[in-house]
């Protein structure tokens, strides 16, 4: 049994529509992906490494020292975002202290004994503001919740992500080309195939 398919009438059918296909679908895609780009503004990311030295006795040894580091990183964690540590910066900022929480994230940096702390913002100005208070405050205050030997601020550099906001808008001008096809497509059957009385 063979199986013979009539192309001519799809070609009719594409050539009648595909225009209309064509610019619906570029125009959905341009207006979803328009939509992000002003509803997703730009972020920035201030990152900033801490050394945390404890203080070693004698019996102390190298690879103790390395765990309790390790182990201290999420105590570091619960005081950096803790409403005490950080409600007198969230006033010198105007922001909510809640809101300066959400934008703390706090990772130990690989194969080392500091830790980093990222701070992120839609303000380049805010971020560095806030990236420096924090350091500074956790500096200057650490001994109050647990004894240190010192805190050393090794590096802070504020970054765009700009990246991940263009792999988004990318994501967002995908769906709005199909979203389009779709649309316009389904629209030109139900055109040419249903009779409206």
């Amino acid at each position: 049994m063979k199986i013979k398919v009539n192309i001519t009438g799809y070609k009719r059918f594409l050539k009648k529509y595909s225009l209309f296909i064509v610019l619906s679908t570029i125009i959905c895609g341009a207006a979803i992906s328009g939509a992000a780009y002003f509803l997703t503004g730009r972020e920035y990311v201030s990152e900033s490494q801490l050394l945390v030295n404890l203080p070693q006795n004698e019996a102390t040894t190298n690879a103790d020292a390395i765990v309790a580091n390790e182990g201290m990183i999420n105590t570091y964690k619960q005081i950096i975002k803790s409403d005490e540590f950080l409600d007198l910066i969230a006033k010198d900022n105007k922001i909510d202290t809640s809101d300066l929480k959400d934008n703390i994230q706090i990772e130990q940096v690989e194969n080392s004994y500091a830790f980093s702390v990222n701070v992120t913002d839609k303000s380049r100005k805010t971020v560095a503001a806030l990236s420096k208070q924090i350091s500074t405050q956790f500096k200057n205050t650490i001994n109050q919740y647990v004894e240190v030997e010192n805190v050393q601020i090794l590096s802070s550099n504020i970054v765009s992500s700009d990246k991940s906001r263009l792999i988004n808008l990318l994501r967002f001008a995908a769906i709005g080309l199909l979203t389009g096809f779709c649309l316009s497509m389904g629209f030109a059957l139900i055109k040419e195939n249903v009779i409206f009385e």
